[in-house]
């Protein structure tokens, strides 16, 4: 009984660390592609706009990425603890 309980505690800290890889990817993904429409979608003297939309992007997006990487930190440290009763 005791071994069954490790492995289900165990399977939900792998679990977690996939969930929490899942997420930080899904949001470092699209940055990308979006980085390059915002700056290669303006011309000439409207470039400018496409920089300020960029650094825009990347202000609202970093604080989503660096709690997304604390929450994947987490889920690591979780991942490599023991399992004990």
């Amino acid at each position: 009984m005791r071994i069954f309980i490790l492995w289900i505690m165990l399977q939900g800290k792998c679990y977690l660390f996939l969930e929490a890889t899942s997420q930080l990817y899904r949001s470092l993904a699209p940055i990308q592609p979006w980085l390059y429409y915002l700056l290669e979608s303006y011309q000439g003297p409207e470039k400018v706009v496409g920089v300020f939309l960029s650094a825009a992007y990347m202000v609202s997006k970093g604080t989503d990425l660096m709690n997304r990487a604390k929450l994947w930190r987490g889920a690591f440290w979780k991942l490599l603890q023991n399992v004990v009763c």
